[in-house]
């Protein structure tokens, strides 16, 4: 696996990507055609893409770092089949050299379900072990309920 930094997706990359976060993100999340996701990635100020790239040159990871209201934000999906190897920590490791700062937003329980009905596990616990600080501030959308999470470099 390898990890390649892009600007711009390509419509198999956007394709492969708008599966990845169907597939893994809660179900409130998904996108219910490409332009959803088109429009989301086009919203995205200074965007840099990092994807984590199979032997056999299949995407299973992406990551952004991005800029939103003067900060420095960042967005991750693995695939998965690839969670819990260390390449959601190695993507992180590229934002990380790229920023001084990254925000996300996560949620912080387990009361989401992704598309095929699992349960959507909270990454709180993961986001933590990479050095973020959950802060105070809160998102409460339609869509998620999620706590803010920052990482800084000391």
């Amino acid at each position: 696996m390898y990890i390649s930094q892009t600007y711009i997706l390509s419509s198999a990359q956007k394709n492969t990507l708008r599966r990845m976060w169907n597939r893994e993100y809660p179900v409130q999340m998904a996108f219910s055609d490409i332009t959803g996701l088109e429009r989301y990635i086009a919203g995205l100020e200074n965007v840099s893409h990092f994807l984590l790239v199979s032997p056999a040159g299949e995407m299973k990871g992406w990551a952004a770092i991005f800029d939103r209201d003067g900060e420095r934000w960042f967005a991750i999906i693995l695939d998965r089949d690839v969670q819990g190897n260390g390449w959601g920590s190695a993507l992180l490791q590229k934002l990380r050299q790229c920023s001084n700062v990254l925000n996300g937003w996560v949620t912080d329980h387990n009361m989401y379900a992704r598309q095929d009905g699992t349960n959507y596990p909270s990454p709180v616990s993961f986001y933590i072990k990479n050095g973020f600080v959950v802060t105070g501030e809160r998102l409460n959308t339609i869509q998620v309920n999620a706590v803010k999470i920052v990482w800084q470099q000391s």
